[in-house]
């Protein structure tokens, strides 16, 4: 068993109508039934002979066979015995989680995915150096703009890969748009002069990041002299 493959299992990929194909595939999920092993949003991973299928949970599916068909539950009710101190319901609940897969990483290059995953190929948990890697992030000299949901990995970009051409931020409404730029706008604000330093000019028509002219240089971590003007160049 490779180092890799030690990381936690997670469930085993199923086939299903419209998978496993290139893009998408579902597994089942490992565990009890009351257990909660794997979350939407989560980073997994299949290791193949062709490199690391990298991928992304977008949904989660329980389900059990006793509770199929709304008449058998419904007769049961109505007679007050519920379906479970009659059956071993319990046994039959599973979980089925759909992912979106992301990407290939192979020998310490990400490559657009060409295949699909097979039927019965074990679905672990990422490890974070693969993910880290995978998502090209730079813990010297990146940004720190938060920690990765369920990972316990920094999310620290290239400034120069995520700002050198066009970054757009969409997302619905109350997503937290306006808390992630004004945390991008700190984190800009804080870089010393030997890591790079960008310009920047806030059109804010809202006045949802007034509250930057009150901060202070003790505030990003940063001497009185290196918060004067001409020094933030």
């Amino acid at each position: 068993m490779s180092e890799y493959e030690s990381t936690a299992r997670l469930g085993t990929v199923v086939s299903t109508d419209k998978g496993p194909n290139v893009m998408e595939f579902s597994f089942v999920l490992e565990g009890g039934p009351k257990e909660i092993i794997a979350r939407r949003g989560e980073f997994v991973s299949v290791v193949t002979d062709n490199g690391i299928v990298i991928a992304r949970v977008q949904d989660l599916l329980r389900t059990n066979r006793y509770y199929q068909h709304a008449e058998a539950v419904r007769e049961y009710q109505s007679r007050g015995e519920p379906l479970r101190t009659i059956f071993p319901t319990d046994r039959w609940q599973y979980t089925i989680a759909k992912v979106r897969v992301l990407g290939l990483w192979f020998e310490n290059q990400t490559a657009r995915p060409y295949f699909a995953v097979s039927p019965g190929a074990v679905v672990r948990r990422i490890d974070e150096d693969t993910l880290a890697a995978f998502l090209r992030l730079d813990n010297k000299e990146g940004l720190d703009l938060g920690t990765l949901a369920y990972q316990s990995l920094k999310f620290t970009p290239s400034i120069n890969r995520l700002l050198s051409k066009h970054l757009a931020i969409l997302a619905m409404s109350g997503a937290g748009k306006s808390y992630f730029i004004s945390v991008l706008l700190e984190e800009l604000l804080s870089r010393k002069k030997k890591q790079g330093r960008l310009s920047v000019v806030v059109i804010d028509v809202h006045g949802e990041y007034s509250y930057l002219k009150d901060i202070k240089p003790e505030d990003l971590g940063l001497p009185d002299t290196e918060f004067e003007v001409e020094h933030i160049r």
